[in-house]
């Protein structure tokens, strides 16, 4: 990473961080430099390694300690090949990420350790018992891994108190809660659960206090809801103990009192081996440590050896013990049998080991929490019941009833990934069905409000049969409405019964009746449409200039009846030729009585057909008068350029033409020398070019249309009409100067007959003077100054800057001669003394400038202060001062001398001349 903060090199740390780890292996290994120079991995700051590793070459040179000093020596011996490779990015790089694979190699190396030695300790102790975590600490130590990565793996792991190291309870307090137990077991016939208050609640031994009291809750409310009975009374006492013992208490000594209960359980029967037998035989003690273990009440194998041996140990047996067996319990028969692996109960075959639906490790059945993550079963059940519940409201058609019994299923569930995977599809699936639902009902409620009565009673019953509980927008059922609407739909087959008798006068009125109540009843459009439809009455039409107005009388058949329109057209002149063959075009259909065509074509002749519609029938069409349309030229335009004009309009024409009258300005045309007679010419499309009319003289364009009417006479239309002129080529600037003065850098020229000027800057010229140029391009290249008459101000000039000037006139831009200009001020009070062999130049620089260029010719003024035909002299103000002035050798010669100054300006080691100065003339110079 760039930028890496490093704090200053720490001898004594490195010592504990580098030196004691090196110094630990069996000989020098460089393949982690990053390690040696004490830096993160990530580290791309060159600079700051170099001085890392100075810092440390300085250290080891010096170190003196018997531990380190050879090995120090030897890590200053590989300066350079830690250097190669730290110091070269490339190298560096590729360096970085082959040590990163290997830390990550190394620590699940470290891990792997780990969790051999844990799941080991599982099986025994159903957990990681907390009196071995500081060995499996110091294991981890030993294998390179710091006390950040023990503590971030020790708190993935589920760790348990033993109990034997705390004091159990009370023996009547002991006896109390068993007893209570048991009566709870006998109750619900349910061993499992009332073998321990962990057991009781659902949870694993050693469950955080927050998990304890929410369990402890939900009990409580739960048993606060049952019938007041003899199991609610036993309910309640071992919430108490609960309460008492494992929120308010200590949990330890809990679970030191099942060790005792064992113990009490076990004693009988250790005495009665030892009657008889005078010992307890090997055989004997692992018989005892299986029933131990089947008390089920958590106790781990090594903790049902403990209770047997403290029981013979009292009872003064002497004991002889095989070597140690772990057990694994039943979960169906409660049976205990050797974890020899074997995945079925060898008395019941049922199951001994189950995966844990939240950390996914291979568990004990029996369990009723997850020895490795301390994930509850219990509650993971129940949700896995809940989310079947909820499945099964689901295929009942109560989405609503379903989400609400999945809602107590997540929160149990987030410890398991592929039950809240389930769980998350499944209220996916809700929320689509609920959504569905709604809009069924938005749907049907559009339907109602447009009389489709049948399709709203399709949605309806969709609604009742998969969301029945989802309930309309104000509240109502599905069943409900769609009774109410079952019952209306039988009125409405009813009503058709009847009108099928009628005449077909009273069935028609009938049946639109019907279709105001249920437009979507397909036996009444079926009826309907098997009557005639009335025409519509007396179309007429009125043309105007770009649109055709239509209007007639309603049909006269009852119901709702909307009017199709078609346009009909054909060109005038193949009426009068023969006939035409005609096209037909619908328009549209409207509700009203009214309609208006502006999409009609001039030229064409036009009529309309209208045509009564309802549902599935069609009147006989009428027809109105054909028309002409004679649409008029509209939007003329005229635009001209260097050679020649362009007229545009708008005129969607299909039959005639399009005619161009033009016509110059005769004052203008006799002032030019010209004669030019009107002209006239037919256009196609929407456009006419007039190319190469004479520039600076104004025409006037007439634009009209001829048709022919369906008669065959010529229609011509009013037109429009335009003036415009191709203006002459505009006069370049004659001369440009640039003046800088207060501090204000002034650009003038001599103004153009016509046109506007136009100033641009830019490093160069841009453009050779009397070039046409592209408005745009010189943009794109150049400083766009300002426009004016005589002259502008340039206020963002910086240092030596050319100006171009164009002038714009009528589309035209023709650029003048460039002119360079340093924003400074000339020397002022410039005067040449001739003392006969020399001539003496004396000025006064401006503020600010120190320097000056003297350019000098005798055949012309200097171009510039790089004039190569001049001669130049370079002075100061200082030295002008001293001087008296800027003194030339001058030896008579008959020939004339011309001067120019020019101010100096420095930029850093940059030395630039003003382009323009002070110009001098000397013996008799012009």
């Amino acid at each position: 990473m760039s930028g890496t903060q490093v704090g200053a090199f720490d001898a004594t740390g490195y010592r504990q961080r580098v030196l004691s780890a090196l110094r630990g292996a069996s000989r020098l290994d460089l393949s982690d430099p990053f390690f040696i120079v004490d830096l993160p991995v990530d580290v791309d700051d060159t600079e700051l390694i170099r001085a890392r590793i100075t810092a440390l070459v300085g250290f080891w040179n010096k170190e003196r300690s018997p531990n380190y000093k050879a090995l120090t020596a030897e890590l200053a011996k590989h300066r350079t090949d830690l250097e190669s490779v730290l110091l070269d990015p490339v190298r560096r790089a590729d360096c970085a990420a082959r040590v990163r694979a290997a830390r990550a190699a190394a620590n699940a190396d470290r891990h792997a350790a780990l969790d051999s030695l844990a799941e080991k300790l599982v099986a025994r102790y159903q957990g990681l018992p907390r009196s071995r975590m500081p060995s499996l600490a110091r294991l981890a130590k030993s294998r390179g891994l710091d006390d950040a990565a023990f503590a971030a793996w020790a708190a993935r792991q589920h760790v348990i108190d033993e109990g034997a190291q705390a004091e159990p309870l009370a023996p009547a307090v002991r006896a109390q809660v068993r007893g209570d137990l048991d009566e709870f077991g006998r109750l619900t016939g349910d061993p499992s659960r009332s073998a321990t208050l962990w057991t009781f609640l659902g949870i694993a031994p050693g469950a955080a206090a927050q998990e304890v009291s929410a369990r402890h809750a939900e009990l409580t409310a739960e048993n606060e809801r049952r019938q007041h009975d003899h199991q609610m009374t036993v309910v309640a006492n071992l919430l108490t103990y609960v309460k008492q013992h494992l929120i308010a208490g200590d949990p330890a000594r809990y679970a030191a009192s099942l060790i005792e209960d064992a113990k009490d359980r076990l004693r009988d029967t250790v005495a009665e081996k030892v009657i008889v037998d005078g010992e307890l035989t090997a055989a004997d003690f692992e018989a005892c440590v299986r029933r131990a273990v089947g008390f089920g009440f958590g106790l781990s194998s090594e903790q049902a050896r403990l209770a047997v041996r403290n029981v013979a140990t009292d009872l003064g047996a002497t004991l002889a013990v095989a070597p140690a067996v772990d057990y694994v319990l039943c979960q169906n028969c409660r049976e205990p049998q050797p974890a020899t692996g074997q995945p079925a109960c060898r008395y019941c075959g049922a199951d001994l080991y189950a995966d844990c639906p939240a950390c996914g490790q291979r568990v004990e059945a029996a369990a009723v929490a997850c020895p490795r993550c301390g994930s509850s079963f219990r509650a993971i059940h129940a949700a896995a019941e809940q989310v079947a519940a909820a499945r099964a409201e689901l295929g009942q058609g109560r989405p609503v009833a379903a989400r609400a019994k999945l809602t107590p299923a997540r929160q149990a569930a987030l410890n398991a990934p592929v039950l809240a995977a389930e769980i998350g599809a499944l209220s996916a699936e809700l929320d689509r069905v609920i959504r569905a639902a709604e809009s069924d009902w938005r749907a049907a409620q559009r339907d109602l409000d447009a009389a489709r009565l049948y399709s709203a009673l399709d949605r309806l019953a969709r609604i009742a049969r998969v969301a029945a509980d989802v309930p309309g927008p104000a509240g109502e059922s599905a069943a409900d409405q769609l009774a109410e609407l079952a019952a209306l739909k039988a009125s409405v087959q009813a009503d058709i019964a009847a009108a099928r008798k009628l005449p077909d006068g009273q069935r028609e009125a009938a049946l639109g009746r019907l279709l105001a109540v249920a437009a979507d009843c397909d036996e009444a459009i079926d009826l309907l449409a098997a009557l005639p439809l009335a025409p519509p009455g007396r179309p007429q039409a009125e043309v105007t200039a770009d649109t055709v107005a239509l209007r007639w009388d309603p049909s006269s058949s009852p119901g709702p009846v909307a009017y199709r329109v078609t346009r009909i057209v054909a060109a005038a002149r193949g009426a009068t030729a023969g006939g035409a063959a005609e096209e037909a075009r619908v328009l549209g259909t409207t509700g009203s009585t009214e309609f208006e065509d502006a999409g009609v074509p001039g030229g064409v002749v036009v009529a309309h057909e209208v045509r009564a519609v309802s549902g599935r029938r069609t009147s006989v069409p009428v027809r109105t008068a054909p028309a002409l349309m004679a649409r008029d030229v509209a939007r003329l335009t005229a635009r001209a350029d260097r050679s020649g004009i362009t007229l545009t309009w708008n005129l969607p024409i299909s039959a005639g033409s399009v005619v161009v009258e033009r016509e110059a300005d005769p004052d203008a045309a006799a002032a030019a020398g010209m004669k030019l007679p009107p002209r006239r010419g037919r256009a196609d499309g929407q456009s006419w070019r007039d190319a190469g009319p004479p520039a600076g003289v104004p025409f006037t364009y007439h634009v009209y249309a001829e048709y022919w009417d369906a008669g065959g006479a010529l229609v011509r239309t009013p037109g429009a009409t335009v003036t415009a002129r191709v203006t002459p080529r505009p006069h370049p600037v004659g001369e440009l100067w640039a003046t800088t003065s207060g501090g204000q850098t002034t650009v003038g020229w001599t103004r153009p007959p016509s046109g506007e000027v136009r100033i641009y800057a830019a490093d160069a010229p841009l453009a050779a003077p009397g070039a046409d140029v592209d408005l745009a391009e010189l943009a794109r290249r150049g400083r766009y100054v300002g426009t004016s008459q005589r002259r502008v101000v340039d206020a963002g000039i910086r240092g030596l800057t050319t100006y171009t000037p164009v002038t714009v006139d009528g589309g035209h831009a023709v650029a003048g001669p460039s002119v360079a200009h340093l924003p400074v001020a000339a020397p002022a009070h410039a005067a040449v003394t001739d003392t006969g062999s020399e001539l003496v130049l004396t000025f006064t620089l401006p503020p600010g400038v120190t320097e000056a260029v003297v350019a000098a010719r005798r055949d012309a003024p200097p171009a510039g202060p790089r004039d190569p035909a001049a001669q130049t002299w370079s002075t100061t103000n200082t030295k002008l001062e001293i001087d008296g002035g800027l003194h030339i050798p001058a030896p008579p010669d008959g020939l004339g001398w011309y001067f120019s100054i020019h101010s100096v300006l420095r930029d850093g080691q940059i030395r630039m001349a003003a382009p323009a100065g002070v110009r001098l003339t000397a013996r008799g110079a012009s």
